[in-house]
């Protein structure tokens, strides 16, 4: 369902989120159908 090996899950949930980029958790969200928003702080 998210394109992703096993062990890259395993590192989500986990908590290990700093592995990941954030174009990578972006399309995670995607890919599980959640609406993602973005907003910057200046």
């Amino acid at each position: 369902m998210l394109g992703i090996a096993p062990s890259r899950v395993y590192d989500l949930v986990r908590g290990k989120r700093e592995t990941f980029g954030p174009e990578m958790l972006i399309a995670l969200e995607v890919r599980l159908g959640r609406k993602v928003r973005l907003a910057l702080a200046a």
